[in-house]
């Protein structure tokens, strides 16, 4: 495996995977060579688009606090309980 395909983080003591990078590579080959049969199967990318869209249309709910540091467009930061 490719180091820098490790796209792991660590959440309340457990290591957690995202395979983003992966999927986003079998993602590129299938549309630049043809397709694999089975492409429907891989699942939306862990990405913050994901969260924004999923908020807008009400499906996803910040806390108070949390919606008054993004307006202020303060930094989340990397592997803190918000991100």
């Amino acid at each position: 495996m490719f180091s820098s395909f490790k796209d792991t983080t660590i959440y309340k003591e457990k290591e957690i995977e995202f395979s983003k990078r992966a999927q986003l590579l079998a993602a590129d080959i299938s549309h630049s060579f043809g397709g694999f049969s089975n492409i429907h199967k891989l699942t939306a990318c862990a990405d913050y688009k994901n969260a924004q869209v999923l908020r807008r249309h009400g499906i996803f709910q910040y806390s108070n606090d949390l919606q008054r540091r993004i307006r202020k467009r303060e930094e989340i930061p990397a592997g803190s309980e918000e991100e």
